[in-house]
């Protein structure tokens, strides 16, 4: 069997390397916007406040599985999770519920006391409705725990 080249047309098809390289460096212009534009994961505000408020919602979850009284505990800077055991707040200390620092600059605000506690009844049921303000010093935002137990997090505030 012999081969044969073919021979050139004066029309080819194709892209030339000046197309390529345009092609190329839009690519990279548009992945830049959208990498710039990503919400930040070193502990943002609104990180933080869904963080808190996943975990807040898993505790109630815990409580109605576990068939027991479960709590949240939060100061100023930390929180931490509980559960009453013989009349008495226990920390937990399993995964996930293990005590947790809130990110450099980001603070609990709360008036009159040195923590809060989120407490859930063996049903889910909250003893009582919380509004959770979690600032970082310019922006703020809540963390709502109504009378059903439903948690939910209120866009930040400036």
């Amino acid at each position: 069997m012999i081969v044969t080249a073919r021979p050139m047309r004066d029309s080819q098809t194709g892209f030339t390397l000046v197309e390529l390289i345009v092609v190329l460096a839009l690519i990279g212009l548009f992945s830049a916007a959208v990498i710039v534009n990503l919400p930040k994961s070193d502990g943002g505000l609104r990180a933080e406040q869904d963080r808190l408020a996943l975990l807040i919602d898993s505790v109630r979850d815990n409580a109605i599985v576990q068939s027991r009284p479960m709590a949240v505990r939060i100061a100023s800077t930390q929180y931490v999770f509980e559960t009453r055991t013989e009349g008495n707040w226990q920390p937990l200390n399993e995964k996930p519920f293990q005590p947790h620092q809130l990110s450099a600059g980001n603070n609990v605000q709360f008036s009159g006391k040195d923590y809060v506690r989120i407490a859930f009844d063996s049903t889910g049921l909250p003893v009582s409705s919380a509004d959770i303000k979690i600032s970082n010093g310019t922006d703020s935002g809540f963390i709502k725990i109504d009378a059903s137990g439903r948690v939910s997090v209120v866009a930040a505030e400036n």
